[in-house]
């Protein structure tokens, strides 16, 4: 604290001036003897009082630094302290902030005491408390802001990770945010004053990460021709040993979907959902002819030497098509012809040992027709090779990224034209070779699904005898329960069986309604009456009369005489055995009616004129030849 300056009233030296007076010693009664005793005394009460102003003044100097340290840890480390929530962002100012605390707790602490106290509390120790505690936010605030900058940091670039990640099948766009990465990363390398090697490893760090990123949403999404670009195109820029894992992990993850792929495509074509069979000897066939592998060019082989080279610089760099081309054929098959050209470097040489006459598979004037998975694409005047993997797709090195690419469409070539087909698919080294191990990985996963088929096939036809059962029991007729059989989606073997159950019991009805007709003679009627259920008319009735309904709810339908002739019959017949016509007739009655008219001496023929649309041509023949024959 700065003072204004201090102006005496009383001149200087005046101390020491001669003072007149008049006053005698024995003015105070005394010789002055005890004058002396008197001034001494008075000293020594007044140190007295003075030593215990200042043990109070030194005992209130303590009480209040208590209370300001205890005010000072509350106003920082509290819940809502400056220091507390100083977190981040919310550092920024910190210093200022426990400067200002300071003086404001002192100054509150201070109020409270006399002018002497004060004056130390805020001359003496306020300083030091300034010092002291702005010090400590300094630090914190310096910590938190650089944490802060940090996480902020580490936040943009997994951002940018995570952002490139969702866009990984726009390779632009990844790229435009790789760059907006990469100037991020040079500008917090500056500011941290990393050297070249430092930023180097911190960018090849993120670089890992972010293929990592992009790899892995690839395969999430199953997209796993798109994971092997990116670990293709980044092989050079990343950790090899996270290359190396991450490529594993495709590897695993293709193999398993493909195995799952194939397993279904078995299933569906081999699996019979109606009866729950599995054709074992059709399945075992087509199985071994996929796990037998030829062992000449085919789209798998090309595949193959991709995933082997893909993302790769050749030798000669920009100009390693023909290597990279080579390399590619070769990785999977072993034709002396193709282990003949390794090393070649020049298109014009690969054309010319490409010949027939040189013991090559033949060169061919360009046609897209004639292309196929596994030939060699040359363009222009022998000035570039890739190799065809089926449609328009190709492989092959490309000088503008100077490594082995994937690409759409051969016929866009930076200007250049397809020339000249080298037939390598054409090439063979003889004979195949069936994997074994992808035969019983392949059909262990057959019938895992065969497994799981089965088992929602039982819980599912067990449902619906539960449910036909249900159904069966609110039935009014034989003719409800068969058709609640026949919709119960219940497979053949079971339907036989619930039908077989049904007709027995609709027998045996028949039966002993007929018996009841006639004591006599029953053995003719019998049949004759079991005639229509033993057959299908009955169904065929019932089909005609819902398919008359259909037809009479469609307003633009127009039913003619000879249908309608037909829709009416099978009703009668319908009704009629099952008491329901307008003579309301069952069983015996049509029989007691027949043997009526016969008794008032109406003809065979007459009677046959009667039942005419009752009942059918065959059943009123075996009733009259029953009634007739007595």
């Amino acid at each position: 604290m700065k003072f204004s300056t201090y102006t005496p009233a009383v001149k200087a030296n005046t101390i020491n001036a001669k003072v007149s007076t008049s006053v005698t010693k024995e003015a105070f009664g005394t010789d002055g003897s005890q004058l002396g005793a008197w001034s001494s005394a008075a000293n020594h009460i007044a140190g007295i009082i003075q030593k215990r102003q200042d043990e109070d003044d030194a005992a209130d100097i303590m009480a209040a630094r208590n209370e300001i340290s205890q005010k000072l840890n509350e106003s920082l480390y509290s819940e809502d302290g400056i220091i507390t929530t100083g977190k981040g962002k919310n550092a920024q100012g910190m210093t200022d902030r426990v400067n200002q605390s300071v003086q404001d707790v002192t100054q509150e602490v201070a109020g409270n005491y006399n002018g002497r106290v004060r004056y130390q509390l805020m001359n003496k120790y306020m300083p030091k408390d300034l010092e002291q505690y702005g010090k400590l936010g300094m630090q914190t605030e310096n910590k938190e802001r650089e944490a802060y900058q940090t996480d902020t940091f580490n936040a943009r670039m997994s951002n940018f990770s995570n952002s490139m990640a969702l866009s990984y099948a726009d390779p632009d766009t990844v790229y435009g945010q790789m760059q907006e990465a990469n100037e991020t990363l040079n500008s917090w390398a500056d500011k941290q004053g990393w050297d070249a090697a430092t930023t180097e490893a911190k960018r090849m760090t993120f670089r890992t990460q972010t293929v990592s990123s992009l790899v892995k949403a690839c395969v999430a999404d199953e997209k796993y021709d798109d994971a092997y670009e990116w670990l293709k195109r980044e092989r050079k820029n990343m950790s090899q040993d996270e290359f190396n894992s991450l490529y594993a992990t495709v590897e695993k993850q293709k193999k398993a979907k493909d195995k799952k792929d194939t397993s279904r495509v078995l299933i569906g074509k081999f699996y019979n959902p109606e009866t729950n069979e599995l054709d074992i000897a059709g399945l075992e066939k087509e199985a071994r002819a996929m796990c037998t592998k030829s062992n000449g060019i085919s789209s798998d082989s090309v595949e193959a030497g991709y995933q082997k080279w893909g993302g790769q610089t050749m030798p000669h760099g920009t100009n390693g098509c023909v290597e990279a081309a080579v390399r590619i054929l070769g990785a999977d098959n072993s034709n002396s012809w193709i282990q003949s050209i390794q090393g070649d470097t020049y298109v014009p040489t690969l054309v010319s040992k490409s010949q027939t006459a040189n013991g090559g598979p033949g060169v061919i004037p360009y046609s897209a027709d004639q292309v196929e998975p596994g030939d060699m694409i040359i363009y222009g005047d022998d000035d570039h090779v890739v190799v065809a993997t089926g449609g328009t797709g190709y492989v092959g090195n490309s000088s503008s990224q100077n490594m082995v690419i994937r690409g759409g469409d051969y016929r866009e070539m930076g200007g250049q034209q397809p020339s000249k087909i080298i037939k390598s698919s054409q090439l063979g080294s003889g004979g195949s070779t069936f994997d074994a191990d992808r035969y019983e990985e392949l059909m262990d996963g057959v019938y895992s699904l065969y497994a799981d088929q089965s088992k929602f096939y039982n819980i599912d036809q067990k449902q619906k005898m539960q449910d036909l059962e249900a159904t069966l029991s609110g039935c009014n007729t034989f003719e409800e329960q068969r058709a609640a059989i026949e919709n119960s989606g219940l497979n053949a073997k079971t339907k036989n069986t619930y039908l077989n159950r049904l007709n027995k019991a609709q027998k045996q009805a028949i039966k002993a309604a007929s018996g009841s007709s006639r004591s006599s003679g029953s053995g003719s009627r019998n049949k004759s009456a079991n005639r229509y259920f033993n057959s299908l008319t009955e169904e065929e009735d019932l089909s005609l009369i819902e398919e008359y309904n259909d037809r009479m709810d469609d307003p633009d339908d127009t039913i003619s005489a000879s249908d309608q002739k037909k829709y009416n019959r099978a009703t009668r017949r319908y009704n009629f055995y099952h008491g329901t016509g307008t003579a309301d007739l069952n069983d015996t009655e049509v029989l007691d009616m027949i043997n009526e008219k016969k008794n008032e001496g109406y003809s065979y023929s007459q009677i046959w004129n009667i039942l005419e649309g009752v009942v059918s041509d065959e059943t009123k023949e075996y009733y009259l030849r029953a009634a007739f024959s007595e």
